[in-house]
């Protein structure tokens, strides 16, 4: 650019001195010269600008500050230049048409205040910044930040245009990628950096992905130094009870345009889900996508007030939930151990009254009870019984764990027969029956009741 700017100054001058300008030395000729020195030079030995005309036009301006406008005459930079009102041709273009393996730059800008700051080329547009068009479109390789794009819409509360400030459009390719980061051999390497403002209630998102989103892992800040009023979570399995897991789809037909998923979902409906965690849950408006229009000009589709839930959010519910599982399970297993415990001292005391009765037993070789059928039961059962024919009298007793008799059924004058038992009001758990002939326990047997 400056290489350009230098020749139409050098022109303009040639146009400009028609005749031959008088010095002390020598004069100027329009078909060059010979023989100058560093002393000789074409300008002005005063604080006047330097004025460069065609067509009797001002073209160039250079003042007494040496600060070159081309276009105007009050250049505010080093080098100003300003285009026309009435047309629309490039006010500055460079070209580069060396061939040959080798990345020659068109334009390049340099800022080296100090480390750390200084802008190597900026571009500010009523729509686009900056343009790239190439295999590469825009290349950034600074210290600190490679390419910045920052967009700010105008100070009025009636602006409703869409603002971005980096957009990546690519397609037709094997392997199309619309923004690339990628960060290596740092302290802190960062492919892809967003920030948005994040509070309880804000609808923003520092990174929105219309589509799948894909990554190795997937980290959260959960140090406990950055959190305070620190409180146990409990009833997650309760909580989580009340949920409805659903199959379903997106409704693509209604949202045309938005780009919602296809195919077949499962999840949790996020309404249910804020009655339930309201904190697992954002609400807002949601990017669905961009209509790409001309120029490259483009428009975000946002779905409005839609609630979003966090579905990482419910990892540590779960596994609260586990925990609250196990206790529960745990206590379980500590009721089945005592049961088993209390089993085994009953078939232990059962065994022996057997062996008491077989023994008291002196005349009754057909007397006893048969196992009740069904064992266990739930609602009633039956017992088979043989009685001596000569005997007083006969009862069948009905006994809880603890030695307790709760039923008593009288059987005089039959020698066998069967009786019925209904569980009606008695709880579930063991119960021993005897056959108890003139005073004298000459069986027991043991029974199960299930509910």
């Amino acid at each position: 650019m400056k290489t350009k700017i230098v020749s139409m100054a050098a022109l303009a001058a040639t146009v400009l001195l028609s005749g031959p300008i008088s010095s002390h030395a020598q004069s100027w000729s329009l078909t060059g010269n010979a023989g100058t020195t560093s002393a000789n030079f074409i300008g002005t030995t005063d604080s006047k600008a330097l004025r460069f005309r065609t067509n009797n036009r001002v073209r160039m301006y250079l003042n007494h500050k040496g600060f070159l406008g081309v276009g105007q005459t009050k250049p505010k930079y080093r080098i100003d230049a300003k285009g026309n009102n009435s047309d629309s041709v490039f006010v500055v273009n460079s070209l580069v048409t060396f061939s040959g393996e080798f990345d020659a730059i068109a334009v390049n800008g340099v800022s080296q205040p100090s480390p750390g700051w200084g802008i190597g080329v900026s571009g500010l547009g009523n729509f686009i910044g900056t343009q790239g068009i190439g295999s590469i479109g825009v290349w950034g390789n600074g210290v600190a930040v490679g390419v910045q794009g920052e967009s700010s819409g105008p100070d009025t509360t009636s602006f409703t245009g869409d603002l971005t400030g980096v957009v990546g459009i690519t397609s037709m390719g094997a392997a199309s990628i619309g923004v690339y980061g990628e960060a290596e051999e740092a302290n802190f390497n960062y492919g892809v950096f967003g920030v948005a403002t994040d509070t309880a209630s804000s609808p923003d998102y520092a990174l929105v992905g219309v589509g799948d989103v894909y990554g190795w892992r997937y980290f959260v800040p959960s140090d406990r130094k950055l959190k305070k009023e620190i409180a146990p979570f409990t009833g997650a399995l309760d909580r989580l009870s009340q949920l409805t897991t659903s199959v379903y789809a997106f409704a693509t037909e209604q949202y045309a345009g938005y780009r919602l998923p296809g195919g077949s979902h499962v999840g949790f409906m996020a309404d249910e889900v804020n009655k339930i965690f309201p904190e697992l849950i954002k609400h807002g408006g949601i990017p669905a996508g961009r209509t790409k229009e001309a120029r490259g000009k483009g428009k975000v589709n946002v779905i409005p007030d839609v609630m979003a839930v966090n579905y990482t959010g419910f990892v540590p519910v779960l596994a609260q939930a586990i925990i609250e599982q196990k206790a529960i399970v745990d206590q379980k297993d500590t009721e089945i151990a005592e049961l088993k415990t209390r089993l085994a001292d009953i078939e232990a005391r059962l065994a022996a009254m057997e062996q008491t009765s077989s023994a008291r037993l002196t005349n009754s070789a057909g007397t006893g009870l048969e196992q009740n059928q069904p064992n266990p039961f739930s609602e009633a059962t039956e017992i088979n019984y043989h009685v001596p024919s000569g005997a007083n009298n006969a009862r069948i007793t009905i006994s809880d764990a603890n030695g307790k008799v709760v039923r008593t059924y009288k059987l005089s004058g039959r020698a066998q027969g069967t009786v019925t038992i209904n569980a009606g009001t008695l709880a579930a758990g063991s119960y021993t029956y005897s056959l108890v002939v003139d005073g004298n326990v000459t069986d027991t047997k043991l029974m199960l009741l299930t509910r």
